[in-house]
């Protein structure tokens, strides 16, 4: 029977005719039914296929494909089918009112955020912002889960799937070679029952906005953290000289006391975020200012210098991990507030030596840049120096 037509009940009367408009998926052209493999390897694929060529319930491709809802299956083919311009699942009922289409159209048929897997969540980079990049550790949840429920959040038709520090997609068998050029899901080490999401370079609102909508939906996939967990910011340092990364070596250091107060206990001391020694800190700024060299350091620190040589980041490791979208934007915007005050000439002033005072530093207007860190901002953050006083909340 043509794609499209078989189905019962309430559906059949929205279920679109074949239009030649429309390209034919090759599972119709070729007359052979999709593979296990084929159904598996690509949930957007597989959740479509399922719909159209079998009739399946919604439910029942959820649970087939291992996704956490059936409402996510169906925006998953549905943006399948828009991507690829085969025929959609659905059209307007002609008895439905024009302003009730209108609405429908705006909630349901949003255009995609990008036109391949490869372009998905290509940010072109603000001038004047410095960029930034995370990795959300969680617990207790399947990759491949929660990699369909961030492509659904991110309006994407797709979510890598790697091993860790792969290259190979474990659900479509794509090798990637521009690794922060979109959103993927890791495994990692450290959270044997879960994984870690990691974002492209990101910059400004827009990174701020799409880092909410990806924790969210780990969250609401079902994702969890516990101790095991941390959120690892990167921020991009190209543009910093390496008298000025030296200074910023030394000034996070310098005031680890006070920013400390800012994230759980649990990070005082852990092993995968160390208080780097004066014997470490002396040496990377004396390679910096002296040598006019950029040194190796070491991944398990606080403010892990690392990355550099490779990708241009320094990597800031302490805060623990957490699926509040409110918490990880904070704690950037307050990373990248640090970087840019703490690598102008000027020592950082903290006149009461307490997080109060570092914050009411931090919120200042910047010279010829943009400060994101806001007052609203340092607010939240005293609020959460109070809370994990009193041991309220992590």
């Amino acid at each position: 029977m043509p794609l499209g037509i078989q189905g019962t009940g309430f559906a059949d009367r929205n279920l679109r005719q074949p239009n030649p408009q429309y390209n034919t998926p090759f599972w119709e052209t070729y007359g052979r039914p999709l593979t296990i493999q084929e159904i598996d390897s690509f949930p957007p694929r597989g959740a479509y296929y399922l719909r159209t060529a079998r009739n399946m319930p919604w439910a029942e491709i959820a649970r087939r494909l291992n996704l956490s809802g059936e409402s996510i299956a169906r925006a998953m083919a549905t943006r399948f089918a828009r991507e690829n311009n085969f025929a959609p699942l659905t059209v307007p009922n002609p008895r439905r009112s024009a302003a009730a289409r209108v609405a429908v159209a705006a909630r349901f048929n949003r255009p995609i955020v990008a036109q391949s897997v490869r372009q998905q969540v290509l940010n072109p980079q603000p001038t004047g912002l410095r960029t930034f990049g995370c990795e959300i550790e969680y617990v207790d949840m399947n990759r491949v889960t929660v990699a369909n429920a961030v492509a659904v959040a991110l309006g994407v038709p797709h979510i890598h799937v790697f091993p860790y520090h792969g290259d190979t997609c474990e659900t479509c068998q794509v090798r990637v070679t521009e690794k922060y050029r979109e959103w993927k899901v890791e495994r990692d080490g450290s959270v044997s029952s879960g994984g870690e999401v990691v974002s492209p370079i990101l910059s400004g609102e827009d990174g701020f906005q799409q880092i909410k909508k990806v924790a969210t939906a780990v969250r609401q996939a079902g994702g969890r953290i516990n101790t095991n967990c941390g959120l690892h910011i990167h921020l991009g340092m190209r543009d910093l000289t390496k008298a000025q990364r030296a200074k910023l070596i030394q000034r996070w250091y310098a005031n680890s006391v006070v920013v400390n107060q800012f994230v759980s206990r649990s990070r005082w001391g852990n092993r995968y975020c160390q208080q780097a020694s004066a014997r470490e800190i002396n040496y990377w700024v004396n390679q910096l200012t002296n040598e006019n060299t950029d040194p190796d350091g070491i991944k398990m620190r606080s403010l892990n210098i690392s990355p550099f040589k490779k990708i241009g980041t320094y990597e800031f490791r302490l805060h623990q991990g957490s699926l509040s979208p409110k918490k990880i934007v904070t704690w950037i915007k307050f990373l990248l507030a640090f970087t840019e005050f703490a690598t102008m000439d000027e020592e950082i002033q903290n006149p009461t030596d307490g997080t109060q005072g570092l914050l009411d530093y931090l919120v200042q207007p910047l010279a010829a840049k943009v400060n994101l860190f806001t007052e609203r901002d340092a607010q939240f953050m005293q609020e959460r120096v109070r809370d994990l006083t009193t041991g309220r909340r992590n």
